[in-house]
């Protein structure tokens, strides 16, 4: 009953897969990932190429991401390109940031690391950073001047911390002149979609106060609010409600968030959002069948959800 496929997670998966699991399809990229630099020397004095690439790393970006600063030292000592990128373009500063090694940040900033560098779907070692809670890494990449409004595919540096409830960073990345209300290029999610969506109450709390407005949608016509019923964060869900979310808001196909509360479920959610004044017999009217909450609530199993739709005056 979802308005679409949720290609954010899976993204998420590969990208995580791509920029932070070390290759083994080079003897160099291998012993960079253990952090051999004794055997990483010896297969340069033999003629490796330093810039030899994988699918997911180069040797550089193998050592940094496993947080090897002494091979890191000896690849770049050798020529290593600090800025090449792998196939799906990760550098070794988003390995180094996504995995919080700050020495290895630094000396490579220090060697001409571009800071502002993406892969092919737009990630900065900002977004990781900021998505992984390293609020140092987050620091120092901004006072090298990384872009706090770059866009990837699936996030930007703000919603990438939002969605994990990193509110000091979130904090930090508003402080620097974050757009509130940006959305990712493809899917168009807000920092208050990913926070809502991942159930992180004080990091909504903080959005709101900062400006975020509550009722934008997504590319599958998702609000905060839906995003919140669906994973059944009622508390969100309140929150949201008091400051004037739509509560009969409906996505692309037609869903509202009484329907995906009640398809998920979530009973406390639908309990809200009848109180909110739900339409208890809005209908999904791209559904197959136009179904309503009642309906979806039926074809899922759930008694007591049945019962309170029911009693808001629900018709058969």
């Amino acid at each position: 009953m979802n308005c679409g496929p949720n290609r954010f997670l899976l993204i998420v998966v590969v990208c995580i897969l791509a920029a932070a699991c070390p290759a083994t399809e080079s003897p160099l990229i291998e012993a960079a990932s253990k952090g051999d630099t004794e055997k990483v020397r010896a297969l340069l004095s033999q003629g490796a190429n330093v810039n030899a690439k994988s699918d997911t790393d180069t040797a550089l970006s193998a050592a940094a991401s496993g947080g090897h600063i002494d091979t890191v030292q000896a690849l770049l000592a050798k020529g290593a390109n600090v800025n090449a990128g792998s196939k799906y373009g990760h550098t070794a500063l988003m390995g180094a940031a996504v995995k919080g090694h700050t020495d290895i940040v630094q000396a490579l900033l220090e060697k001409g690391a571009d800071v502002n560098a993406k892969s092919n779907i737009g990630d900065t070692a900002l977004m990781w950073a900021a998505g992984k809670g390293h609020a140092d890494i987050v620091q120092i990449l901004l006072a090298k001047g990384a872009d706090v409004n770059a866009k990837s595919d699936i996030w930007t540096a703000l919603s990438a911390a939002a969605y994990d409830g990193h509110t000091d960073i979130v904090q930090a990345l508003l402080a620097k002149g974050a757009e509130v209300n940006a959305g990712d290029k493809d899917l168009g999610r807000t920092a208050l979609m990913a926070a809502a969506s991942g159930g992180h109450i004080d990091t909504v709390q903080n959005l709101l106060a900062e400006g975020a407005k509550v009722d934008p949608k997504n590319k599958y016509g998702w609000t905060a609010l839906y995003s919140a019923a669906s994973a059944g964060h009622t508390d969100i869900v309140k929150l949201l409600l008091a400051e004037g979310a739509d509560v009969n808001s409906k996505c692309n196909v037609g869903t509202t968030a009484l329907m995906v509360a009640a398809v998920n479920k979530r009973t406390d959610t639908v309990q809200v959002l009848l109180a909110a004044g739900a339409n208890v017999n809005a209908k999904c009217k791209k559904c197959k069948d136009g179904d309503t909450a009642l309906i979806m609530a039926k074809k899922f199993g759930n008694k007591e959800i049945v019962r309170l739709l029911k009693e808001a005056g629900a018709k058969e």
